[in-house]
């Protein structure tokens, strides 16, 4: 469990001191709520990378440095990661190429967001915002993550027409499957915490537009007689 920013600084010195070639991250999760003050602690670092010679770079660094690569678990496999890494000091990295959940990408926009939080001679560390933080989370379902979320809205004020603009970026994208489950987990959120969510009315209606369009495309592939 990491519960001082010192400790992930530190980490990410070890890293800067061990890489050759200017390398980019970002941090999606509770290591990007430490650095916005939104989480005092947190289990992982889970980071993303742009592109595969990154991810790559990144992954033969961390194993130098002492880590483990562990195979995902169930609980994980839905998300696509690309690496569980585990140093026996404590440290876990959750390592993703682009691509979070196998759908949600780490868009341009998200990049254009966030906030260095670290600069090195190599390694440039950056966080995503607090809403695009709630983008990812709201497609998840580990424990916390609602928490997590509502954290973030209750201690700052969030323009849910970013995170609108977000979700509807990421289906435009062709991610658009993605909008039942941000539409099931923002109504359960909304329930949960009994709390107004600006935006869901919107999502809700995209998600009823993907499902009239799915049931239609299946009627389609039907025999005539059959439909």
């Amino acid at each position: 469990m990491i519960t001082d920013i010192k400790d992930i600084i530190r980490l990410f010195d070890e890293i800067d001191d061990a890489l050759s070639v200017r390398t980019d991250m970002y941090l999606i999760g509770g290591g990007a709520m430490m650095f916005n003050a939104d989480k005092a602690l947190t289990k992982d670092l889970d980071m993303v990378v742009y592109d595969k010679e990154s991810f790559h770079r990144l992954e033969d660094t961390f194993i130098k440095l002492g880590f483990e690569a562990k195979s995902p678990t169930d609980e994980y496999l839905r998300f696509n990661l690309s690496n569980i890494l585990i140093r026996e000091d404590g440290y876990r990295v959750d390592l993703f190429h682009e691509k979070v959940c196998r759908k949600l990408r780490l868009s341009e926009r998200m990049m254009g967001r966030s906030i260095t939080r670290f600069s090195g001679k190599n390694l440039f560390v950056h966080s995503i915002s607090p809403h695009d933080i709630i983008v990812f989370k709201s497609i998840t379902d580990r424990a916390g993550d609602f928490d997590d979320c509502m954290s973030m809205v209750d201690e700052m004020k969030i323009d849910w027409n970013i995170v609108l603009d977000e979700i509807e970026h990421q289906v435009k994208e062709g991610e658009d499957v993605w909008i039942t489950w941000f539409c099931d987990r923002l109504t359960t959120m909304s329930e949960k915490y009994d709390t107004y969510i600006p935006i869901l009315n919107r999502i809700t209606n995209l998600s009823d537009e993907f499902i009239e369009k799915w049931e239609q495309e299946m009627i389609d592939k039907l025999p005539e007689d059959e439909r």
